[in-house]
């Protein structure tokens, strides 16, 4: 097996951020808490001014911090915030940046990020230049598992990243664009990367067969309550 990752060129943009009450625990309770309250900030207007402003993604998750970045609009003149809310500077960096579906649970993260780093490790042409780990969400709560958006980052030095104009990886409306996006495709002996997909195929089908089952019941249903109607008219 193979596994892609790219390597991106971040310019510095400023975010705003909200401490994790459990760290980095990839819970539903740990994740909405902090994920609501940074979307108040913007959608709701909790903020100092009041202003309303569009949801950006991704919602990141990084050192005990959940943080989304600021609309494009708010980059040279941010919200004020109120407590625990915070706008930070993120600095122009280079990423090592491996993409996958399903949802961000604890043992995905850390299989992911295992991925992650052995492919790393093994391009001679780049290092780590941090130990920290990003993970980037795109997708609301309540998205199906298979069609989720999510990322692993790494940041890495010693990279000469090429200039591309392909689809940026981050939204449109934010100031986060990669400047430069390289594809790097590694062998690996890893499995979990066929596992992966393996198991969203398998959820996907599940899902498919229960609905195909459910319309046959609506069916049979239909054409039983056809036969009471007509036994009742004779």
């Amino acid at each position: 097996t193979s596994v892609t990752f790219e390597i991106r060129n971040y310019p510095e943009f400023k975010r705003v951020s909200t401490p994790l009450s459990l760290g980095n625990d990839y819970t539903l309770e740990n994740m909405g808490t902090a994920l609501l309250e940074l979307s108040s900030f913007l959608v709701l207007g909790n903020n100092v001014g009041k202003e309303l402003s569009e949801m950006t993604s991704p919602f990141v998750m990084e050192e005990s911090e959940m943080w989304i970045p600021l609309p494009r609009n708010f980059q040279s003149c941010p919200l004020e915030t109120k407590d625990p809310l915070a706008i930070k500077t993120t600095p122009a960096r280079t990423a090592a940046v491996l993409s996958f579906k399903g949802i961000c649970t604890n043992p995905e993260i850390k299989r992911q990020t295992k991925i992650l780093l052995d492919a790393v490790n093994e391009d001679l042409t780049i290092s780590m230049s941090s130990s920290t780990v990003q993970v980037m969400q795109y997708n609301a709560p309540g998205t199906l598992p298979w069609r989720r958006k999510n990322e692993i980052a790494i940041l890495v030095e010693n990279v000469d990243v090429v200039d591309s104009t392909d689809e940026s990886p981050v939204e449109d409306s934010v100031n986060t664009t990669a400047v430069g996006v390289e594809v790097r495709t590694l062998e690996t002996s890893d499995e979990g990367v066929v596992e992966e997909f393996e198991n969203i195929e398998k959820l996907e089908n599940d899902v498919i067969m229960s609905s195909g089952t459910n319309e046959t019941h609506s069916e049979t249903a239909v054409e039983n309550g056809s036969t009471a109607d007509e036994t009742s008219e004779k």
